[in-house]
């Protein structure tokens, strides 16, 4: 079984270091972390809790819809070989759900609604500036790696 890792706030910045062990050596073909590394993951949170729980929930707050939006932009704009779209559990950061973090750059967004997946695709994903009014605050992230 495998434990819960959570990131303390000063680790934030290592979670990219993590990121390139792990496609470095997860990977059985070697020129294979070249590609993870030119490619962007768009991490959204699609945790489900009870609309009444204190933590709040991603789902809740449209997570589902911003993946689904953001999945159809890359088809549209023909983004699919730059970037990836992926459904993630929770990322303990509840409180500034709709949670999206984008991997290898490890910037994090909250309060993403569907109305902002054009601007996420493409001011970060196509020309690679994060969007400065959805940014979560340094000292508020962190990331369950397991769990």
């Amino acid at each position: 079984m495998l434990a819960s890792i959570r990131c303390p706030q000063k680790a934030k910045a290592d979670f990219a270091s993590l990121w390139e062990l792990w496609i470095s050596i997860s990977s059985p073909n070697p020129g294979a972390g070249k590609m993870f590394r030119e490619k962007r993951y768009v991490l959204v949170c699609t945790n489900e809790r009870e609309a009444d729980h204190p933590k709040g929930s991603c789902t809740n707050c449209g997570s589902l819809e911003v993946r689904e939006r953001m999945k159809l932009l890359l088809e549209e704009k023909n983004l699919k070989s730059r970037a990836r779209i992926l459904a993630t559990s929770c990322m303990d950061v509840c409180e500034n759900g709709a949670v999206v973090c984008v991997m290898p750059d490890n910037v994090w967004y909250g309060g993403v609604r569907p109305e902002d997946a054009e601007e996420i695709v493409e001011k970060h994903l196509v020309n690679g500036e994060p969007v400065e009014r959805l940014l979560i605050p340094e000292e508020m992230s962190g990331l369950s790696l397991f769990g």
